[in-house]
């Protein structure tokens, strides 16, 4: 008896849901897409385009976006050192600010705030500390010293008030040139150097004290730096100079070299002990500022 299988298949409709794209055309072809990239050209649907400004919001978004990780890289930064380097070798870093931003937010920090201590320091520069600014100053001090004699003088009347006016003035107008000497000196010559140092210190107090009367403490040490350029015009104080020399005269010299190499050996002695207190003598005010103000550049090197 034959039978009959009856098989019921059941139609399932299987039904993809694609999105409906938005009626958008290629930038570059301008035919309609159908996907994220152009059928035609190849290029891709969404703009890669971003202002600058959208740029720069996502850099300084990645650069400060520290949230709670900063208090846990900050604190053993400071206090514990080589706890987050070894951190970071032995792979636990997922809780720490990550090294190369750490160091961008360091370096951005330090480019605002030094620039404002730069400044505060250019405010106590005087122009003493400047020896050309201060030959230019002396100048300009005996300059007036003179024509205040010459209004003085104009004055014809035969009084002791004015004769004494006239010797006091005399007398500044005989200091302050020969401060002037003393400056213009060649500091490699003998004991000019201490000269032009202790004359440089006085002439800050000078003006100090024309300006008002020097403290107890500060007039002590001028009376104490007008003794010591006493003694070092007289040649009795110790000159205490960079020496590069091996002999008791001064010489610099070898055994196992000839008499013309020692020459040459201590000719290039002295030219370099000149050289050094030229360096150690000149005013370092305008280099030290720009070592400072470079130190920004410096720390991306």
């Amino acid at each position: 008896m034959s039978t009959t299988e009856l098989t019921e298949t059941e139609a399932t409709n299987d039904v993809v849901s694609v999105p409906v794209e938005d009626s958008q055309s290629c930038e570059n072809c301008h035919l309609p897409l159908n996907g994220p990239f152009c059928a035609n050209c190849g290029q891709e649907a969404d703009s890669k385009l971003k202002y600058f400004w959208v740029v720069i919001m996502h850099l300084l978004d990645d650069i400060f976006s520290f949230d709670s990780r900063a208090s846990r890289t900050l604190f053993p930064l400071l206090t514990r050192p080589a706890f987050l380097t070894n951190e970071y070798f032995a792979g636990r870093r997922v809780h720490y600010v990550p090294p190369l931003r750490l160091y961008l937010f360091i370096s951005i920090i330090f480019f605002l705030t030094l620039k404002f201590f730069i400044a505060t320091d250019n405010n106590k520069t005087i122009t003493v500390s400047d020896k050309q600014a201060l030959i230019t100053q002396v100048k300009s001090h005996i300059k007036g010293l003179q024509t205040e004699k010459l209004a003085v003088e104009k004055k014809q009347e035969a009084s002791n008030d004015v004769s004494d006016n006239i010797s006091t003035l005399d007398a500044d107008i005989a200091k302050f040139n020969v401060y002037l000497d003393d400056l213009n000196s060649d500091y490699s010559l003998g004991n000019n150097k201490q000269i032009i140092k202790l004359t440089r210190e006085l002439l800050e107090l000078e003006f100090d004290q024309i300006k008002e009367e020097l403290p107890a403490d500060e007039q002590a040490r001028f009376d104490s730096l007008i003794a010591s350029r006493l003694k070092a015009k007289d040649g009795t104080q110790n000159n205490e100079g960079i020496k590069i020399a091996n002999n008791d005269d001064g010489t610099l010299s070898f055994d196992f070299l000839s008499d013309e190499k020692n020459k040459k050996v201590n000719a290039f002695a002295k030219e370099l002990t000149e050289k050094a207190e030229k360096a150690f003598n000149t005013d370092t005010g305008p280099l030290i500022e720009q070592v400072i103000g470079k130190l920004p550049q410096l720390m991306f090197i």
